[in-house]
């Protein structure tokens, strides 16, 4: 075979193509080799990576609801918006979670149903008119509201803390010490953890801040970031699950700093009635020791565990 009917044969690669005029016949089908054997490696890399990339936190099959989720609606329903998923307080797969079930559960013995409209965590910071509910979940009293509303008493306290992986050797002893580091954060941190902390992440080598929590803490275990600021329950959770799923790849010891920032998370209402009711109703709830049961449920298996 001619090297004119070898260039009439077929479209070869643009690689191929740019030098067919520069390189011998010889060397031009050795790079038309090399062409090939590259798009296959291409090929089965992007496999492999669809494959393993970053694991989903399992839905909780051992969790147990309450034994009456069919409250009867006495005053109807409430809408509420609530993040998509922040495992463990909300489950997006399961529909579930610790802060979830704390406000069904309040808003439950005040008579009233609960009606969840998932949103994503960015977009909690606007109020409940944005999404047309009556209230927004996850939200803290030192957030500015576009409009009026009511907060309710603490559902939850966030421990945000700084982590790190033992064989980092990363000395944080203040959040001073992130200045320099490359950090991961959650979603809105520069608003939720203060002043302070808006001025020590502007010293930081690198900073990003990301919703997916589990992507946050396989990055931190892959040890593609040197510290990550999550709330102590959250990492715990999803850490379990990530060494339960691939226990090969995600096994790191890891140092929990012993600084924490506490955020207190709770609803906003257009209504003070609503806040009223609600806040009747987590009250029973410490009361009746229903509160610390639901913790219990989902987190028995991680306490084991750490």
């Amino acid at each position: 075979m001619t090297e004119s009917t070898i260039s009439r044969s077929g479209r070869k690669p643009r690689c191929i193509r740019a030098l067919s005029y520069r390189l011998p016949y010889r060397w031009r089908r050795v790079a038309y080799a090399i062409c090939q054997v590259a798009f296959v490696v291409c090929v089965f890399s992007i496999a492999a990576c669809s494959e393993h990339g970053f694991p989903t936190v399992p839905k909780i099959t051992d969790y147990k609801p309450p034994v009456d989720k069919t409250t009867t609606c006495a005053d109807g329903a409430v809408t509420i918006a609530v993040p998509d998923n922040k495992p463990p307080y909300f489950n997006g797969s399961s529909k579930d979670g610790i802060e979830r079930d704390i406000i069904n559960d309040a808003f439950g013995l005040t008579g009233k149903c609960v009606n969840f409209m998932e949103v994503a965590h960015r977009q909690s910071k606007y109020d409940s008119e944005r999404f047309g509910v009556e209230c927004v979940s996850t939200v803290s009293s030192e957030l500015s509201l576009k409009s009026k509303s009511y907060f309710s008493v603490p559902v939850v306290t966030y421990h945000y803390t700084p982590f790190t992986l033992k064989k980092d050797h990363i000395v944080i002893k203040s959040y001073e010490d992130l200045a320099g580091k490359t950090v991961e954060a959650f979603s809105l941190a520069r608003d939720y953890l203060g002043a302070d902390f808006r001025r020590v992440i502007g010293k930081a080598q690198n900073y990003l801040e990301h919703e997916n929590r589990s992507s946050q803490v396989a990055l931190l275990l892959r040890g593609n970031v040197q510290v990550l600021v999550i709330d102590r329950t959250m990492f715990h959770f999803i850490r379990d699950a990530l060494v339960r799923d691939r226990p090969d790849d995600y096994n790191e010891t890891v140092l929990e700093v012993p600084v924490e920032i506490n955020v207190d998370f709770k609803i906003a209402c257009h209504h003070q009635a609503l806040v009223d009711d609600f806040n009747k109703g987590i009250a029973a709830l410490h009361a009746n020791g229903r509160y610390g049961q639901i913790f219990d449920q989902y987190l028995q298996d991680v306490k084991k565990a750490n």
